[in-house]
């Protein structure tokens, strides 16, 4: 973004005093590492910590691999799924005590959840995977995953206490669901149901990143097929539909000046209703 006034300044920083949970969902190749990287490049984010559950650092490693931009951590140890996931809670759970962070990024949720599901289907029985038998081997990836989430919503808490104006930012992959009647087919997170539905109570945010070409936007607004996206602030949302090739920087930018802009159409209609001097 070009050089921003103390008025947007102001109105950014009170958007993170909160330290706002973002969730940016989106099919592979729609650009959600690059939109995440634009974080290590600005000043007031950096050093960014990146928790990396994807296992997928190799794609900005002339980012990660730069202690003063980034601290990178991923799961060296983790042999299976379950070990991905107590490890990434591990991490979450000690998020807040990194010192001289700006920002965080959360990537793999959706990853450890289809591994845990995978894991859950091995050394399955035919008899098994059917009925209500077959919905059980999705119960505990799904509550793992929950776990997950609600691990991020604890560290929101955290840096909340600390006084630490760092935003959470997380990532997920999508699947492909389809309408048995018209055979129209649309991305959804590639999470249970039940899991999205935690993130939709935990998060500030919670859109899709879409990809035309070489156009990058995010889709903000609930429709007829996908209710999984918010935005808290309706007029933010709009705003952040109309941005074109947004990154995170400018996302937390738009979002901020939105609010602003609402208060002070708010502060003004109130001052115009004050009785006026005879």
């Amino acid at each position: 973004m070009s050089t921003l006034t103390q008025t947007q300044i102001d109105a950014r920083e009170a958007l993170l005093s909160t330290s706002p949970i973002i969730g940016i969902f989106g099919e592979t190749g729609a650009g959600k590492t690059t939109f995440m990287s634009a974080l290590m490049a600005d000043p007031r984010y950096r050093r960014v910590l990146y928790i990396d559950g994807d296992r997928g650092g190799a794609t900005i490693a002339h980012l990660t691999g730069r202690s003063e931009l980034c601290e990178y951590r991923y799961p060296k140890q983790a042999t299976n799924a379950l070990a991905a996931q107590q490890w990434m809670c591990a991490e979450l759970a000690q998020a807040h005590k990194v010192p001289d962070v700006g920002a965080i990024v959360v990537e793999g949720v959706a990853r450890i959840y289809e591994d845990l599901v995978a894991s859950a289907f091995t050394n399955v029985s035919e008899d098994q995977l059917v009925g209500h038998k077959l919905r059980r081997l999705y119960i505990v990836p799904a509550n793992l995953t929950k776990a997950v989430i609600g691990a991020i919503g604890d560290l929101q808490s955290q840096l909340q206490r600390a006084n630490r104006a760092v935003p959470i930012f997380f990532t997920c992959n999508t699947k492909e669901r389809t309408d048995d009647e018209t055979g129209k087919t649309w991305q959804v997170p590639s999470l249970s149901d039940s899991a999205i539905k935690v993130i939709m109570g935990r998060a500030d945010a919670f859109v899709q990143l879409t990809r035309r070409g070489t156009t990058v936007s995010l889709l903000t607004d609930r429709d007829k097929y996908q209710a999984h996206r918010k935005v808290r602030h309706h007029g933010a949302a709009s705003a952040l539909a109309r941005v074109t090739n947004p990154n995170a920087v400018t996302m937390i930018q738009t979002w901020a000046d939105a609010i602003a802009a609402d208060s002070a159409q708010v502060a003004a209609h109130l001052q115009s209703q004050q009785p006026q001097p005879q």
